[in-house]
């Protein structure tokens, strides 16, 4: 269903969209770098927490790269999913929790995360694909110092 491109415009490309995002949790994952990519439109957008975001696909990949590529661990589940299609576009509300275990001088660290997904696909030759991705955090537990590279700082 994911590179479903053409086809009903009815439940079929709402589970099309929802296996989108659960693609995109597989490729975090398992740090498929190359899949990632390829489940987002060129000009795709990103707002991570309000704080940061990205304006490409490319550049959204490279946030996300050097952040997971330091973790030893991650989990990635999304549930409650609301799922609008109206023709070419879809928009996804869903909850989201995020485990992330450090590597190196961070092993014993973790962090977990409880938020929000607001998500925007569009349909494509190649099937739905990701145009902006927006994460709203309620809860942290465990600390974001998992996150720094040896050499320190935010990915």
């Amino acid at each position: 269903m994911l590179n479903s491109a053409s086809g009903g415009r009815g439940p079929e490309d709402r589970v099309a969209v929802e296996e989108l995002l659960h693609a995109f949790t597989d490729a975090l994952d398992t740090k498929d770098w190359v899949l990632l990519r390829s489940l987002f439109v060129d000009d795709a957008t990103s707002d991570w927490f309000g704080l940061r975001g990205q304006s490409c696909a490319d550049d959204i990949v490279g946030y996300i790269r050097p952040i997971f590529d330091h973790l030893s661990k991650t989990h990635h589940i999304l549930g409650a999913l609301r799922t609008r299609v109206q023709g070419d576009e879809a928009e996804v509300r869903s909850k989201g929790r995020a485990y992330h275990v450090g590597s190196g001088e961070t092993a014993e660290l973790f962090e977990e995360s409880l938020s929000e997904y607001r998500i925007r696909a569009r349909r494509t030759p190649e099937g739905w694909r990701i145009a902006h991705l927006a994460e709203k955090l309620f809860v942290m537990l465990g600390t974001d110092a998992v996150f720094k590279r040896p050499q320190g700082g935010l990915g």
